[in-house]
């Protein structure tokens, strides 16, 4: 049985796009959340830590979870 002349590299290129798509969705999500922060439609930090600082931090730190596994 053939491997592909390439070795079935389709599959690496459909991975690595998937992976780039969830980047680009978390980039996208970020500019909404500075956007706002910036516009003063929610908060840069509030006292209880809420706001969009945590926003980001939580955002980002669930994509790289999602990317390479928890």
């Amino acid at each position: 049985m053939s491997g592909g002349a390439w070795g079935y590299q389709s599959w690496k290129i459909r991975d690595s796009a998937e992976t780039v798509a969830k980047f680009i969705e978390a980039i996208a999500q970020s500019e909404h959340i500075v956007d706002w922060a910036e516009s003063g439609d929610t908060a840069r930090r509030r006292e209880d830590g809420s706001g969009a600082e945590r926003d980001l931090y939580e955002l980002w730190l669930k994509t790289f979870n999602e990317v390479y596994g928890e």
